[in-house]
């Protein structure tokens, strides 16, 4: 089961994590932040993740997401001339990655590169998805449409595909409020291994207790996600 990290890149104001977002990196300091990024992204992949989003005096919505290893690049606005997409993230893991590596993808610069990998690492921190979206206004670019994304100062858009699970597909490094319709409050986040069917109890939680209190009046369509240990089916 995935555990939740934390990560270095955030400071706290009157108990509000903020993330820190920089146009402005040096040559180091850009290749170390896709290092730790893809450290940090290396501990997601072959896991599928079930985010589930409440209001009060609303229904439950939730999707589940997985990070394939090919999705890692193009979410830092790179698309290296020198390497594939799973070897740019093999590479980055072992911090072997060179500035030749790192050729802007389409209308990004090296500026937008920085403030993408300056706040991957903590992006890609669950403990930092307190809030997700529907992208019901959805053409935020002719680049860019996601179906769900979650983050606040920055976010992380997801597309979903045939076999009802979503991909990472843009990190976008700044507030896109006016661009989804809904908000939902992420009251739980789950794994599971990519194989197996069904999840256990959540890694986070937003209020200890809630999940096992919630789960009878699960809809059945998310309730048969979880295994019987976790209560009456």
């Amino acid at each position: 089961m995935a555990r939740p990290f934390l990560s270095s890149n955030l400071f706290s104001v009157h108990g509000f994590c903020l993330m820190v977002i920089s146009s402005s990196l040096s040559d180091e300091q850009l290749l170390n932040a896709i290092h730790n990024s893809a450290i940090a992204y290396s501990r997601l992949v072959n896991q599928v993740f079930l985010l589930v989003g409440k209001n009060k005096g609303e229904e439950m919505l939730w999707f589940q997401c997985s990070f394939p290893k090919k999705n890692f690049m193009h979410l830092l606005g790179i698309k290296s001339t020198t390497l594939s997409a799973d070897e740019f993230f093999e590479k980055a893991v072992q911090n072997n990655i060179g500035l030749s590596d790192c050729a802007a993808s389409r209308k990004h610069n090296r500026s937008t590169i920085n403030e993408k990998c300056s706040c991957c690492e903590d992006l890609l921190d669950f403990n930092n998805a307190k809030y997700f979206r529907i992208g019901k206004k959805d053409n935020i670019s002719q680049f860019v449409d996601f179906a769900y994304s979650y983050g606040s100062s920055a976010i992380l858009g997801f597309q979903t595909s045939t076999d009802n699970l979503c991909y990472p597909i843009s990190l976008i490094p700044n507030d896109i409020e006016q661009f989804s319709s809904k908000t939902y409050r992420v009251i739980f986040v789950c794994s599971k291994d990519i194989e197996s069917t069904t999840y256990h109890n959540p890694f986070i939680e937003i209020k200890k207790g809630l999940f096992s209190e919630l789960l009878p009046s699960f809809p059945p369509e998310l309730k048969e996600l979880f295994t019987q240990e976790n209560g009456p089916a």
